[in-house]
C-alpha cells in the first residue's frame, strides 16, 4: 500500500509540474546593500513532462528533456524603482532579493526564469510576476524621477528617467560574445523600442554592440567600452540589455518576455531569416505594446530598420541622428578624434561629415 501511495503521489506531481515556492530565507524579504543579496535559484530548470505538453515541436526544441527538464534559453529582469511599496517588500516567488542602487534607489532582481513559449510552463513564470505586482507597477512602487544632466548634454537641461529594467539573456552552451553576435544582427528593434534609454550615461557606450573591445576600428573611439553599455556580454554566457526602460506594469514585464523570446529563438536558430521578415514576425507583441496605435507601430518599425543600418554599417539616419549623435545637444563630430574623422570620411565623405558637424 506504501509503494502504491508513493506511485501515485509521483504521477500526481508530474501532472502538477513544477512548483515556485519561497524560500523562508530573511536575506530575500529585506533590502540590502548594493551586490549583497541573496544568489538567484535556477527557476530554469525542473520543469515536469506536463509543463511542456503544450509546446509545439519548434518551440519544444528550445527545451532540454530527461529527468531534470530545463529551459535551453535563460531570461532575468532588474526592476528599478525610485522607491518601493513599504508594506509590499518581502520575499517573491519571483525575485532572488532587493538591493540598493546608487542610480535610482532600489532594484529587485529576479531569480534565472525559464525563457519558453506559451505553455503551462510560460503561465507559470507569468503568475509569478502578477504575485508581484506591488514592486512591479509604478501605481505602488514608483520609478518616475528624472535627473538633469546638463553637464553631460551642455546648455541644454535634458533630464533623463533614473530608473531601468536591464534584462540578461542567456543560452545553453553559448558564450556571451557569441550570443551577442546573434542578438547583434536583429536588435535594431531593441533601440527603436528603448530610443530615450540612449540619453542614459548608463547605456551610452557600445552603442553598436560589438562583442568585444576591438570594434571595428571605426566606431570604437565614439563607442567606448566598460559597463555602461547598451548591451553588455557578462560571465557565464550571459548578456544584460542595459538600454531596456524601466517596468510601468506586470504588462510590460510579460510583454517583455514575450518579445525576447521571439528575438532569442531567432537569433539563436534562424540566423539566415532577413531583419524584415523578424520584424514581421516581432510585429504583434509592438502592436500589444503600444495598445494598437498604428502611428505608433509604424514609427517604431521604421525606426527599427534605421537602428539596425547603424549597428551592421556605421550608417546614420535622419531617423536616428538625435539619439545617436546629438546626445541632446552635441553633434557626432564632439566626438570624434582624428583617425575617426578621417574613417567616416574614407567611409562616407566630407559631405556626410559636414552634414553631421552642421546638424
Amino acid at each position: 500500500m506504501t509503494q502504491f501511495k508513493s506511485i501515485l503521489a509521483n504521477q500526481a506531481a508530474l501532472e502538477q509540474g513544477i512548483e515556485y515556492k519561497v524560500t523562508g530565507e530573511r536575506i530575500r524579504g529585506r533590502v540590502v546593500g548594493y551586490h549583497q543579496k541573496a544568489a538567484p535559484l535556477f527557476h530554469s530548470r525542473g520543469a515536469k513532462s506536463s509543463d511542456v505538453t503544450a509546446l509545439t515541436p519548434r518551440d519544444l526544441s528550445n527545451v532540454i528533456m530527461g529527468d531534470n527538464i530545463r529551459s535551453r534559453f535563460t531570461i532575468g529582469f532588474e526592476v528599478e524603482k525610485n522607491e518601493l511599496h513599504r508594506s509590499a517588500v518581502r520575499e517573491y516567488e519571483l525575485f532572488c532579493g532587493f538591493e540598493r542602487d546608487s542610480s535610482c534607489g532600489f532594484e529587485a532582481v529576479t531569480h534565472i526564469l525559464p525563457l519558453v513559449a506559451a505553455s503551462k510552463w510560460r503561465t507559470k513564470v507569468f503568475d509569478m510576476m502578477h504575485k508581484a505586482e506591488k514592486i512591479i507597477d509604478s501605481r505602488y512602487s514608483r520609478a518616475d524621477d528624472t535627473r538633469s544632466d546638463v553637464e553631460r548634454y551642455g546648455a541644454r537641461d535634458v533630464r533623463v528617467s533614473t530608473c531601468g529594467g536591464h534584462v540578461t539573456l542567456a543560452c545553453d552552451n553559448m558564450s556571451s560574445e557569441d550570443l551577442m553576435k546573434k542578438l547583434r544582427k536583429y536588435s535594431g528593434i531593441v533601440y527603436a523600442l528603448f530610443s530615450g534609454r540612449l540619453m542614459n550615461k548608463y547605456c551610452s557606450r557600445n552603442l553598436r554592440m560589438h562583442a568585444d573591445a576591438s570594434g571595428d576600428g571605426y566606431s570604437s573611439y565614439i563607442n567606448g567600452w566598460d559597463r555602461t553599455m547598451v548591451c553588455l556580454p557578462k560571465s557565464q554566457g550571459c548578456v544584460e540589455f542595459r538600454l531596456v526602460s524601466k517596468f510601468n506594469s506586470v504588462a510590460d514585464m510579460r510583454e517583455r518576455y514575450e518579445f525576447f523570446y521571439i528575438l532569442m529563438d531567432t537569433a539563436c536558430n534562424r540566423e539566415i531569416m532577413s531583419f524584415k521578415a523578424f520584424l514581421k514576425a516581432i510585429k504583434p507583441i509592438v502592436s500589444r505594446m503600444y495598445l494598437g496605435n498604428e502611428n505608433d507601430i509604424e514609427r517604431v518599425m521604421l525606426d527599427a530598420v534605421d537602428y539596425q543600418l547603424w549597428i551592421d554599417k556605421a550608417v546614420i539616419t535622419e531617423r536616428t541622428m538625435y539619439y545617436l549623435t546629438k546626445k541632446g545637444s552635441r553633434p557626432l563630430t564632439q566626438y570624434y578624434n582624428e583617425a575617426a574623422k578621417a574613417k567616416h570620411i574614407e567611409l562616407w565623405g566630407e559631405s556626410d561629415y559636414e552634414r553631421l558637424a552642421n546638424y
